[in-house]
């Protein structure tokens, strides 16, 4: 998905150390001393081979299947220009969350300063020190 409509977010080999439920699904990443906080408002969908399902954090006692993700490792994760984030962990299961019309569908926090947004209306917000584009994605 690197194109010139996406970014190529700082996550690939980090661990998942700690998964939040309440309103929202959060995920703490953590690598050395590089940590990253995404926190997920929207429905999510996960896809594992050929089963697709479907997660509202607002009724996170249907959630648990999201356990599956602790202590693995993100392969690539990646957003769009228009807000749409993808996540691809070691276990094989993959993460989309679609922007919304009226509210932030996730933000994504690093320690290092970062933090990217997929504001109402889709779209996408950064703010990074580190940004730096190659001839096929923005990497941050």
């Amino acid at each position: 998905m690197a194109d010139s409509e996406s970014l190529v977010l700082p996550l690939s080999g980090m661990q998942v150390t700690q998964l939040q439920f309440d309103y929202a699904f959060g995920i703490n990443f953590c690598e050395d001393e590089k940590m990253f906080s995404l926190r997920i408002g929207m429905p999510l969908t996960t896809t594992a081979g050929p089963i697709t399902e479907t997660y509202d954090p607002e009724h996170c006692v249907q959630c648990g299947p999201l356990l599956a993700l602790l202590h693995t490792c993100v392969l690539s994760a990646t957003a769009t220009r228009k807000g749409r984030l993808e996540m691809v962990f070691t276990n094989g299961l993959t993460i989309c969350v679609e922007p919304h019309p009226q509210f932030e569908a996730w933000e994504l926090v690093g320690s290092d300063g970062t933090r990217v947004i997929s504001v109402p209306g889709g779209d996408l917000v950064t703010w990074s020190a580190h940004l730096v584009k190659d001839e096929n994605a923005a990497r941050l």
